[in-house]
């Protein structure tokens, strides 16, 4: 019924949490855990191995021959998951509520219209401090609130499988990180998302790619941007054309404003005028809202 996919690099530290996180879920159905590890060269590999020895029908593990990246290690270890749904947490983050993946398969089952679930998470930080992470003020979201931001936390995500078709997996190898671009595809039919105000995972802040990636506002907003311009350009995404494009102007807007308080203002006109011609009310009043900070 559910295919746990997890990525995993020199995690040693903290694996063994992650997999006792999935393994303590208490299930009226069998679930996979989908490992692909991108030759990790501390102890993960090991504990993985100890675990899938002891649990051998749940564990599906690869480990690649050579280091693929984290992306292209996303596309290859998406495509051997099997489940009817996908949950994801990766080696570095854990799971806090047993009953989670039951509890979000029954509501997907028993509410057709919807293809992703979500919970509420906590962030831990470097001095092992727990915040809370953000909370939604609504329960229901569709593609067109999706395109303009990602709000899904992926440790707390249960969804509809999907196939990440060619064209999907050759821009998406482009970019540092493929959650995003495979919930708008979930959603893409027109089915919904739903929030559960639940806490039902712990992300670590401090580590991984992403977090460091995420250190850089501007460069965050350029690579949404750009692909936000590969779906518009996809075939696939065609019937949403045009809420993509507003999202893709928003996002220059975006850019615009980072580097305005970046004080490169000829970038941020360059950045900034073809929505100021799309919207010239709205940039106007973000001028004056920046320019009095």
């Amino acid at each position: 019924m559910v295919s746990v996919f997890m990525l995993t690099y020199n995690q040693e530290d903290y694996i063994e949490k992650a997999l006792l996180s999935i393994l303590s879920q208490k299930t009226a159905y069998t679930f996979q855990i989908v490992i692909g590890d991108d030759c990790s060269t501390d102890k993960t590999k090991e504990i993985i191995e100890l675990y899938a020895r002891k649990f051998p029908d749940i564990f599906k593990v690869y480990f690649w021959s050579e280091n693929l990246g984290l992306i292209q290690n996303y596309i290859k270890t998406f495509a051997k998951c099997e489940g009817k749904y996908i949950s994801i947490c990766d080696g570095d983050d854990y799971w806090i509520d047993d009953e989670r993946i039951q509890r979000q398969v029954n509501f997907l089952e028993a509410n057709k219209e919807f293809s992703i679930i979500y919970g509420r998470n906590y962030n831990l930080s470097k001095n092992q401090k727990l915040t809370e992470g953000r909370n939604n003020p609504d329960n229901e979201f569709n593609f067109n609130d999706l395109i303009f931001k990602n709000f899904i936390p992926s440790v707390t995500v249960l969804f509809k499988r999907v196939e990440l078709h060619k064209e999907m997996q050759e821009w998406l190898s482009q970019f540092p990180y493929g959650d995003w671009p495979t919930y708008l595809l979930t959603c893409n039919d027109g089915s919904k998302i739903y929030f559960e105000d639940k806490f039902v995972a712990v992300y670590r802040k401090y580590d991984g790619v992403s977090f460091h990636l995420r250190q850089d506002h501007l460069k965050v907003l350029q690579v949404n941007y750009q692909i936000l311009n590969c779906i518009f350009r996809d075939n696939l995404f065609r019937g949403h054309r045009k809420v993509i494009g507003e999202s893709i102007a928003e996002q220059k807007l975006a850019i615009a404003a980072q580097y305005f308080e970046n004080g490169s203002f000829k970038l941020s006109i360059k950045w900034g005028i073809s929505p100021f011609l799309r919207n010239p009310l709205r940039v106007s009043k973000l001028y004056f809202y920046l320019v009095r900070k």
